[in-house]
């Protein structure tokens, strides 16, 4: 197997002396997936303005023109916008009409 084409799972343990017309001799050991799983960090309930827009189901500029109207409450901090899903439906609610036929 040429070096540039070792799978990123395949960890280099060991370079032993030549043996016979190898030059190198290799040991490797392959990880398990559980040693391989990141460290995921706890689930935030915030969320950025396009996953805001996939959530509502419209384009991104409806959102901003949601927040520029004060529909929307968001944190921002510098550039940094945010929103709770939770609050924003909220928010959304006070804009549910009714149906005339009932």
């Amino acid at each position: 197997m040429p070096w540039n084409r070792i799978p990123s799972f395949v960890a280099i343990t060991d370079v032993g002396p030549p043996v016979g017309k190898a030059s190198v001799v290799l040991r490797i050991m392959i990880n398990t997936p559980t040693e391989q799983t990141p460290h995921e960090p706890p689930a935030s309930p915030w969320r950025i303005k396009a996953e805001m827009a996939q959530y509502y189901r419209c384009d991104i500029r409806t959102i901003t023109n949601l927040m520029r109207r004060r529909i929307l409450p968001f944190v921002k901090i510098g550039r940094l916008v945010r929103f709770n899903p939770a609050e924003c439906d909220e928010a959304m609610q006070k804009f549910k009409r009714r149906s005339s036929f009932l």
